[in-house]
């Protein structure tokens, strides 16, 4: 399971979403973020990473960010499909805003926003949240009870 990402990039504008240096405050700020192919992948029959050298890691991990340029590699199982888009963020910072207009504005455009679940990363997702709730219980029942008085090898 793993997140990739191509790039995210804040940037300064004007009114009309021209980035570039901002010279004047008239006290609303206008920023542009982007979001470059951010995608979550759960690969349920493929070797481990860990196992690799930092070079090899390095090679693989970004041969599996997706570039828009080409189409989505079907050998990859993604949660969460490569995910890319902008916001325009219109802050208003004086003190007291006028009432009727709005103190933060946000536009928020993505090409496509797509999610897929096969059989087995349906099943591998739920072993899983079995192992943390197993874990969970575990940790509930080892714990030291508050009632009992504490054991001369229990403190330091």
């Amino acid at each position: 399971m793993g997140v990739t990402l191509g790039g995210v990039s804040v940037l300064s504008t004007d009114q009309n979403w021209k980035t570039g240096f901002v010279h004047e405050t008239t006290g609303v700020l206008h920023k542009i973020l982007q979001l470059n192919s951010l995608a979550l992948y759960m690969h349920t029959d493929t070797a481990p990473l860990s196992n690799l050298s930092q070079a090899e890691f390095l090679k693989v991990a970004s041969k599996m960010v997706h570039d828009n340029t080409a189409a989505i590699p079907l050998d990859h199982q993604y949660l969460l499909k490569p995910l890319s888009g902008g916001v325009k963020l219109r802050l208003d910072l004086k003190p007291a805003p006028p009432k009727d207009s709005p103190k933060a504005f946000a536009d928020v455009s993505f090409d496509e926003i797509g999610f897929a679940l096969d059989v087995t990363q349906y099943f591998t997702f739920f072993q899983l949240l079995d192992t943390f709730a197993n874990y969970a219980k575990k940790e509930r029942v080892c714990a030291p009870s508050q009632d009992r008085p504490p054991s001369p090898y229990s403190t330091p």
